[in-house]
């Protein structure tokens, strides 16, 4: 098993998705790049605000328990 640390996180977009890409370097010295495109963009919505949204083909609206 590897190890290092994450020098920069960020994300690019790919054919309209989110890809997070994590840049490091492991503890031997050599650099490594880790990307991530099940990661899904998300945003809180007050529950009396979700029917605005209805009309959204890309938004999906999922009940929380947060508050």
């Amino acid at each position: 098993m590897h190890s290092g640390f994450v020098l920069q996180p960020t994300y690019r977009v790919r054919e309209e998705r989110p890809v997070v890409q994590l840049f490091g370097r492991l503890d031997s010295g050599q650099a490594f790049l880790v990307e991530d495109d099940r990661c899904r963009p998300y945003f809180f919505v007050p529950k009396q605000q979700e029917a605005a949204l209805a009309a959204e083909r890309d938004i999906r609206v999922e009940p929380t328990q947060l508050r």
